[in-house]
């Protein structure tokens, strides 16, 4: 399950949630400091991790 970074820019809390790609598209996060609906999603870098080796 990914994990979704968005930042609250009216409070300046920063956080992350992890949803579902299909929860994600039905559901808006709030920020757990304040409430609000109103967030930017940040992009952060990621790594994938697999079984196979190369």
């Amino acid at each position: 399950m990914p994990a979704r970074d968005y930042a609250r820019l009216s409070c300046g809390k920063k956080f992350s949630v992890h949803m579902t790609v299909c929860d994600h598209d039905k559901h808006r996060a709030k920020c757990p400091r304040c409430g609000g609906k109103k967030l930017q999603q940040r992009v952060e870098g990621f790594f994938a991790i697999t079984a196979e080796k190369n």
